[in-house]
């Protein structure tokens, strides 16, 4: 059996979850997150609207709204928030009327508040408000 060799780079968990499954890599060492100083070692993805759409609290709520999110699988918090789309039976191109790709994250934030977008589509542990 021949053996694979690569340089390990330096990259969120995900990546490396995607290296385990694909190819049997394994990591060397873990990088853990501080956030306010309190070590994190997971992370998710969540939705929000703003407070006055009481019309949105479940992921079936965001079918017919606009949804809005950096890109759509991406590491860690787009692939959790896809699962919960699949284990649904739903998907990002079925749901929403309208999916809209940004890649800034404070833009995404504004549309929210000024009612471009309806729903937004974040990582669990990000938020850094304009």
């Amino acid at each position: 059996m021949k053996r694979r060799t690569f340089a390990p780079p330096l990259s969120p968990p995900s990546v490396y979850a995607c290296l385990e499954r694909e190819i049997g890599a394994n990591a060397l060492v873990t990088i853990i997150e501080l956030r306010n100083k309190i070590p994190v070692d997971s992370f998710g993805g969540v939705f929000f609207a703003k407070s006055s759409r009481t019309d949105i609290n479940r992921i079936s709520d965001i079918s017919g709204q606009r949804l809005e999110g950096v890109d759509l699988v991406g590491l860690g918090a787009g692939q959790a928030q896809w699962r919960e789309f699949v284990n649904r039976g739903y998907s990002f191109f079925n749901l929403p009327s309208q999916l809209l790709l940004s890649a800034n994250q404070n833009q995404i934030i504004t549309d929210v508040l000024n009612n471009v977008t309806d729903v937004r589509s974040t990582p669990a542990w990000w938020g850094k408000y304009p």
